[in-house]
């Protein structure tokens, strides 16, 4: 930079310092009645032990960074590949937490190492309830075999994409059983009872238009 654009840089934020600071006080007051003490968003965000910055120094120029900063350039262009966040938290060997509705072909329930009988747990688009004649439990049963092939040559993409990365194969299994916390947006009451393991809470209600709080 020039001599004048040095000056442009270093007066640019102090202008916007005081639009920053009067931008933030309604979050800050929410962190302080929350935590019952005075805090700011940079104690709250001083406090991240990861940092991924979906940038690139491809894109932007160099600068210093902490040791606890990672850029991920690419993450938000146009062709990435779903489910590359997951492979990603595995690779860092960071706490991954999912917030989903269902995952195809059970995966999330074989992930997490949980019960699914299928007697009495409705499998998905078979209309069953979960109390089931001997023949609605014959078809609960064929129904998750018709779609095994199918979520094989499906899900092969993305078990080569994470075996790439890792230098090693796994599968889609292996990556998501890395779950410390399972959030779900569905709820019993819309949804039939089936086991879940301690790491699954279920957060119905997300999705609705006028939620309300439970009295």
């Amino acid at each position: 930079m020039t001599f004048f654009q040095r000056v442009k840089n270093l007066l640019y934020p102090l202008s916007l310092k005081y639009l920053c600071h009067f931008s933030f006080i309604p979050y800050a007051r929410m962190a302080s009645e929350l935590l019952q003490r005075d805090v700011s968003l940079g104690e709250i965000l001083g406090s991240a032990s990861l940092w991924l910055f979906r940038a690139d120094f491809v894109m932007e120029y160099p600068r210093p960074i902490m040791p606890n900063m990672v850029f991920i350039g690419g993450f938000n262009c146009g062709n990435r590949k779903p489910l590359s966040q997951v492979v990603l938290a595995k690779y860092l060997s960071i706490p991954a937490v999912f917030f989903l509705r269902f995952l195809p072909c059970d995966l999330d329930v074989d992930s997490a190492v949980c019960p699914n009988p299928l007697s009495y747990v409705p499998k998905l688009l078979t209309l069953n309830s979960d109390h089931m004649t001997f023949f609605q439990r014959v078809k609960n049963m064929l129904y998750p075999l018709s779609l095994k092939y199918l979520c094989h040559f499906s899900f092969t993409p993305y078990a080569h994409m994470a075996s790439e990365l890792l230098q090693r194969d796994v599968s889609l299994g292996e990556i998501f059983s890395s779950a410390h916390l399972w959030l779900f947006r569905g709820d019993f009451v819309m949804d039939y009872p089936r086991p879940v393991m301690p790491n699954m809470v279920f957060i119905g209600g997300i999705n609705c238009g006028n939620k309300k709080p439970l009295s």
